[in-house]
This record gives structure tokens, C-alpha cells and sequence, in this order.
């Protein structure tokens, strides 16, 4: 699997899109989400580390982290 997400800093943030090597198939996301892949195979989405964790052949959350302490948003700089 390789996935990206195009023109996530312009002014339209782009729709994440995944590829699936294997069948050469392209899927694109309805949204836009800084996409890496884990070494285990899921997808990290998040701008600053992955805060949340998605199998890519269920496109189930597998782990969401909590926001921060005192804070509205996920942790950042997150490795897994």
C-alpha cells in the first residue's frame, strides 16, 4: 500500500488517495488526512504524528489517541 494526500497545504486540502500495489488499484478518501503507513501495515493519519490508527482493509480505527493534557487536540509527534 502507498498512500498521500494531494495539495494537503494549498488552499483546497486535496482528498488522501491509497494505492494497493498488488491489484494497482487507486481509492480516494472523502477527506483530506496526512496519511503515513506503519511498519505494520495500517494507516497513521494525523499532521504531526499519527493520532489515529486505521486498518486499510476494513477502514476501521484501530486506535484513536485521547487529546492532551490540557489541551484540544491529539498528542503530536507520536511514534507508535
Amino acid at each position: 500500500m502507498v498512500a498521500w494526500t494531494e495539495a494537503y497545504c494549498g488552499p483546497d486540502r486535496g482528498r488522501a488517495r491509497v494505492l494497493d500495489r498488488r491489484t494497482g488499484s487507486v481509492t480516494g478518501l472523502d477527506q483530506s488526512l496526512w496519511v503515513t503507513v506503519t511498519p505494520g501495515g495500517l494507516f497513521g493519519a494525523g499532521e504531526f504524528g499519527p493520532s489515529d490508527l486505521i486498518d486499510p482493509r476494513t477502514w476501521q480505527y484501530v486506535a484513536v489517541l485521547p487529546p492532551r493534557a490540557g489541551g484540544s487536540g491529539p498528542a503530536i509527534d507520536v511514534n507508535w
